[in-house]
């Protein structure tokens, strides 16, 4: 395995909410929790986590994939309000692959929980792509993406059910060099595809008049397991704005990355960040490991956890 993606760190002040959202239309189940106490919450994640943090881990069954939720003691302002929802420099989209598309979109609906209105049909080299978007709680965007299933038998380890495993966790930059050196040196990381599109429902799909030119890059241990997807949306100078060094506990949103490794002491020292703690924690489904903490370039917290 050496370094995989499991999924995105959300921070909510509300567990319970993202528990109910990505268990009805994503199919995520419940596997864990545990409160880590004001020590053990400062080692991961800094003095924003106050006197004690809760962990909820949601896990795509039978997949080494899911969603990690942590609550702290007093949940802060969220990363990405409505002025903020196109910044660059923070995470922003969860994506779910919907083998029928149709019937994502209309069991989303009929569980409680509609996507947008609004849909995107794009073309990329390799066929006809569609992408619905739902806003959930505390800002985070979780996406249904559906396109020709020879392409995606590739990239989703779940083909029969409505939605597959988390397939990637979108991230705008306002420079991928950083970023891209980091995920290469640290955890051995790479482009596993890359695409261009230009669509005016693409556009209308993020909120924006003009027609944008978008350029996404896959970036991760390989096309079959979750990874980051390095996006430039192609927008117009001067729109949004940055993120960097906001992706910080308390902030509420998704914070972060969790990543499975084999060898984390080793990931730590390539990071180059020594002071990272080093915890004991038992929380299924990763049973007992080892955890610790390192920061991207753009300062969101890659949480690392080791298997014993």
């Amino acid at each position: 395995m050496s370094s995989r993606l499991y999924g995105p760190l959300i921070s909510t002040a509300d567990p319970i909410a993202h528990r109910e959202l990505f268990g009805a239309v994503f199919g995520l189940a419940e596997r864990g929790r545990v409160v880590l106490d004001r020590e053990e919450a400062g080692a991961l994640f800094g003095a924003g986590a106050g006197d004690a943090t809760e962990l909820v881990a949601l896990q795509t069954p039978g997949v080494d994939a899911g969603v990690l939720l942590c609550r702290f003691a007093e949940p802060g302002e969220p990363l990405r309000g409505e002025a903020a929802r196109l910044h660059l420099d923070a995470f922003r989209v969860i994506d779910f692959y919907a083998p029928d598309f149709d019937a994502a979109f209309a069991h989303a609906a009929e569980v409680g929980y509609p996507m947008a209105s609004s849909t995107a049909a794009y073309e990329v080299a390799e066929g006809a792509f569609r992408e619905a978007h739902h806003a959930g709680p505390d800002h985070v965007m979780a996406a249904l993406l559906s396109g020709p299933r020879d392409f995606f038998v590739e990239f989703a380890e779940v083909q029969d059910r409505v939605v597959s495993e988390p397939l990637s966790i979108s991230l705008p930059l306002t420079d991928a060099g950083e970023t891209t050196a980091f995920y290469a040196e640290v955890f051995g990381w790479s482009v596993v595809y890359e695409c261009d599109f230009d669509d005016t429902s693409f556009s209308a799909l993020i909120g924006i008049e003009e027609r944008l030119v978008v350029h996404a890059s896959a970036f991760g241990p390989s096309r079959e397991q979750t990874y980051v997807n390095l996006v430039d949306y192609g927008l117009p100078a001067g729109t949004g704005g940055s993120l960097h060094g906001r992706s910080v506990a308390p902030a509420r949103g998704v914070l972060g990355l969790v990543v499975l490794t084999d060898e984390l002491d080793a990931v730590v020292a390539r990071s180059g960040q020594s002071q990272a703690v080093v915890i004991e924690l038992d929380l299924a489904p990763f049973g007992q490991c080892r955890v610790a903490a390192i920061a991207a370039p753009i300062g969101a917290p890659h949480l690392l956890v080791e298997r014993r």
